[in-house]
This record gives C-alpha cells, structure tokens and sequence, in this order.
C-alpha cells in the first residue's frame, strides 16, 4: 500500500443506513471491517455510536461537555508554568531586582520545570492505569500547589537569605510544578477523549490545548500587574479550585473500568457522563465502542502489548508530530516572548504585545475547537504548518536583512516582525497547537492508552525542555535569524511529512482507530 493510500485510509467516512439489526450484533460483529479492497467497511452499529450524537438529550450533551471542562481546568496550569518566565525574568535581570540571575541561570528557570515533567508523565501513567484516569487528575494538585507556594515564598525572602538559597528554592519550586505538569498533560487529554462521544471527541479534547492557552493569557496579565511572588501565589489557586470541582462532578472512566473488567461500575460511569435517564439498552450499547475495548485475544502484559505495532506505529507517528511541534518556535516564543519581541526591533511595548498574542492565541483556539469538528485533522495539519511556518521564516528573513544593512525606516518595514508573529499565532493556534494533544487521547490501544499516553507527554516536554534550554545557545551559534530560519523549515516539511503519514480520525469511534492500527499491518501498511 502507498504512502498515500496509507493516509487516507480512514478518510473517506460511508454513508450507511441504521437498522433494528444493530441491537442483535455481538462484539465481533461490532468491529470495523477492511476489506481486499483495502478500504473501511463500518458494521451499523458503528454508524450508531458515530451519528449517535444526533440522539443525544440536551441533559446529556450537557453533562458530556461539562465533564470535559472540569477535567481540563487543571490544564490551566500548564499555562501559568510556561508563561511565568516570560514574564518575570525580565524583572528578576532588572538593574534594581533584590534578586540577581545571569543569563545561564534565566534559562534554568525558564527550563528547568520541562526538565521535570517527563517523570511526572511516567508517573502519571502509571497512576492512570493503576488507580484510575480520575484519581491522577485529582493527585496532580499536590506537587503543583507546593511548586507555586514555594517559588511565593523564595521570591518574599530573597532579602533575608542568599542569593544562592534563593534560586535553589525556585529551582526545587519550578522542578514540582513540572512535575505536576507532567500528570495533568496526559490524564486530561486520556479522560477527555474516553468520556466523549465521537463527533464531539476532536472539539473536548481540544479544550485542554484552549486552557493551556487561557492560562499563557492569565500568567502574561497577572505578570504585568503584579510582583512575581504575587503571582506565583495567585497561580496556586488555580490546581486547588480544580481538584475540589474534579472530586464533586467527574466519575471514573468507562474504558477504565472495562480494562479492569468492571463492568458494572463502567455503565454507572458511562451513565454519569450521559443522561441518567438512558435505558441500559441504549447505555451498552455505546459502552461496547465508547471505550476502544475489544475483546480481541491479544498480550496479557502491557508491555508485550507496548511491543506490537498498533502500539509502536502511532507511537512514531505523534512522537515525531511533537517534535515538529515543540520546535516550531512556540515554545521559545511562550517562554521567552517579551525578550523575543524586543529582539526583532519593533518600537512597541513589549509587555502589552505579550498580554495582545496570549489573547489572540486564545481566541484562534476557540477557533480552532470548532473547526475541529467540520474539518480533517490531516487537511487542518499541513495547512496550518505550512503557513505557520512561513511567517517564522519571514520574521528570520526580516532579521537577517536588518542584519546586513538591508533595512527601512518605513513605517511597514519596522512592525513586519509584529505582522509576522500575529500570523504564525493565528496559523498555529488554528491547528498545530491543538492536534497533536488531540491524537494523544484517542490514537493509543485503549489498554495502554495511560502508558501510552505517558510515554507520548514525556517525549513531548523532553523536547520541551531541548527546545527552551537551547535557545541561547541557538542564538549565540546562529544568531536570531538562523535559529528561525530552523524553527520554519520543521514546522513546513514535518506538516508535509505528517500529512502524508498519518490517518483520519475525525468521526472515528476509539474502537475504528484501534482497529485500523491491529488490522493496517495484514493490509499491507507496514
């Protein structure tokens, strides 16, 4: 099968007709089916659970939207962590600042925190598979609240203790709120996408992207009106008001107890998220395909079943999608975006553009969960990297002529770095930012899909880390130009490359994915 065969093999959704027969059909009958044709033949009862959503009660689209929402408020966080730097280290490098930092040590503390979220990703999918997808969204809290109180109080007594005890406590603060951030990337995403019917999967799973986003919006606002000890406790509210509302309205999953083989408490939960009212029959009935649980025979240990390449294959695909994705530029401009605008030369405020890009950021996400829903992940992929990318290397382009005297005093030729930078945020919050979180919730084999997810988090703020830490050293090797000039052509070509290789799953139910993944290899995929 071609490459491109290969991407399109579940693009191209049939149009089928329901029927009383679905109701009779057992689990074998309910798998997708791929014909020697080497296309996708949906059994009825898959056409069910995919236009189910036109069955559902307001009640129950309520309830389904509002578990997704309190899942991902801690989400939040994620955002305060990556804009706290931005903010702060200007401040903290100021002339008058109690605290004193050279650049070296700035960019351990902007990093620092992505250094500790791989084994808060490992540790939080073991906490997912063991205890419960819930249970880790709930632990999260404890090491994020601490990292924000202790960064509060170290940033209070810098002028009571050393200069060097001072950065120790930011540094073990940062490192907790990484940890933290590590369990709430991947619980979130995996608790969104296992709780959601699948028209609306691509929209919920999207609001953990849209809350990153909010908070990048409230850590550049409380930095511009507050001293940064202020808003290190401020930014600790918001894990302990989540945990408090996760505890009263979210149960546990369905796909997790079905993987414990709690069968019983998985149709409480599924009814939960529904509408309480639901018959039993129509309740099993989507608990058969909600979760991506099958009853195929397959490895009894995870980790043989980490070895297999349903496993593996979509494993590469979004490991190599968050590389592309984390050096784009987005995680150098969310980390260092006031020291990057006053970089480019543009005669603005610097603060007051940081506060203008986190709200136009949050707006194109909003944005984007919608398109999420009428538009292919793959189409929504190339175009938002292509475009992306080309503003990234029109704002280097613009550098490197500065730098060779090809320069203007005109009006235009001054603010096309801003025109750059609103372009490259409204391209990639439009797509690049949301999907590759969104294959992280639905794309894994659903009895790995915590480890799995965990192990996809951890590459993915591994990479993080890489792309902050690096950053001064890019610039001083390849100056600003070249270092964005790398940033463009990985986000161009890696959206080509992914265009091409990955799978549609808009309007998939997890059990098609799954199934597509178990089956492409005896059609001819790998």
């Amino acid at each position: 099968m071609s490459l491109q065969a290969h991407g399109t093999f579940l693009h191209d959704p049939e149009l089928f007709s329901e029927s009383s027969a679905h109701l009779k059909m057992n689990c074998e009958e309910r798998r997708v089916s791929f014909g020697a044709d080497g296309k996708k033949h949906p059994s009825e009862s898959d056409a069910f659970i995919s236009k189910g959503i036109q069955r559902n009660t307001s009640r129950s689209s309520f309830r389904e939207i509002r578990a997704a929402v309190v899942a991902n408020l801690a989400v939040i966080h994620l955002g305060l962590m990556f804009s706290f730097s931005a903010m702060t280290l200007p401040e903290m490098k100021a002339a008058d600042s109690i605290l004193r930092i050279n650049d070296d040590q700035a960019s351990w503390i902007a990093s620092i925190a992505s250094l500790a979220t791989p084994p808060g990703c490992l540790f939080g999918a073991y906490l997912m598979d063991q205890r419960g997808r819930k249970y880790a969204l709930v632990f999260l809290s404890v090491p994020c609240v601490l990292g924000w109180l202790s960064v509060g109080f170290a940033g209070l007594a810098t002028s009571h203790v050393s200069n060097d005890l001072t950065l120790y406590i930011i540094y073990c603060g940062r490192m907790l709120q990484g940890f933290g951030t590590g369990i709430a990337a991947g619980s979130a995403r995996v608790y969104t996408s296992e709780t959601s019917t699948p028209y609306r999967r691509g929209t919920l799973t999207s609001l953990a992207s849209l809350a990153i986003s909010l908070g990048v919006l409230i850590g550049y606002s409380l930095g511009a009106l507050f001293y940064w000890p202020y808003v290190a406790f401020l930014s600790a509210g918001i894990p302990l008001s989540a945990v408090f509302l996760q505890i009263i309205f979210l149960p546990e999953t369905p796909t997790w107890y079905l993987t414990q083989k709690r069968r019983n408490e998985a149709r409480a939960a599924l009814q939960w998220v529904r509408d309480p009212e639901s018959s039993a029959q129509e309740i099993d009935q989507e608990l058969a395909h909600l979760g991506g649980v099958t009853d195929d025979a397959g490895p009894t240990s995870k980790w043989a079943e980490l070895k297999q390449p349903s496993a593996l294959k979509p494993l590469a695909l979004v490991t190599f999608f968050f590389y592309t994705y984390q050096f784009s530029g987005i995680a150098v401009l969310t980390f260092y975006n006031v020291q990057i605008i006053e970089s480019t030369g543009a005669q603005v405020d610097a603060d007051q553009a940081a506060v203008g890009f986190a709200v136009l950021r949050l707006f194109c996400n909003v944005i984007g969960c919608y398109l999420m829903t009428i538009c292919d992940r793959r189409t929504m992929t190339i175009a938002s990297g292509v475009a992306s990318g080309a503003a990234v290397l029109s704002l280097a382009t613009h550098n490197y002529l500065n730098t060779i005297a090809v320069a203007s005093d005109d009006w235009l030729w001054r603010h096309l770095p801003i025109f750059c930078l609103v372009s490259f945020y409204i391209s990639y919050s439009l797509g690049y930012l949301l999907i590759p979180w969104v294959l992280t919730g639905e794309i894994y084999p659903a009895r790995i899909r915590g480890l799995l997810g965990g192990i996809t988090v951890c590459f993915a703020h591994s990479l993080l880390f890489a792309a902050v830490k690096s950053f001064p050293f890019l610039l001083e090797n390849l100056g600003f130009h070249g270092t964005f000039w790398f940033y463009g052509c990985n986000v161009a070509v890696g959206s080509v490359i992914l265009f091409i290789l990955l799978p549609e799953t808009r309007g998939r139910t997890l059990l098609q994915i799954e199934s597509y993944f178990k089956k492409a290899r005896s059609n001819g995929v790998y």
